[in-house]
């Protein structure tokens, strides 16, 4: 299987953190937007007891802390550079 990477917005909410998961745990990349790290982590472990620390999962994870509405269009397109998918 081919290794992507995908941008997640929305990373924490009720669909976005299964969608995280699932990703990491076919050994894909993440780039997820939230505007709390430790929020996606405390769900991802919630779902999946000790994924937080799962190197396997967290080591493939890459978090942007921010609200997407102060992002501007370029560090936007920054953040989508090298994606393969926005989910």
């Amino acid at each position: 299987m081919t290794t992507t990477t995908t941008l997640v917005v929305g990373a924490t909410g009720a669909t976005g953190r299964h969608v995280v998961l699932q990703l990491l745990q076919q050994k894909q990349n993440v780039r997820a937007i939230v505007r709390s790290k430790k929020r996606l982590l405390n769900s991802l472990d919630e779902i999946l007891p000790n994924a937080s620390s799962n190197l396997h999962i967290v080591t493939r994870l890459d978090c942007t802390e921010a609200n997407i509405l102060d992002l501007d269009e370029d560090y936007l397109k920054d953040l989508t550079r090298g994606c393969d998918a926005v989910v």
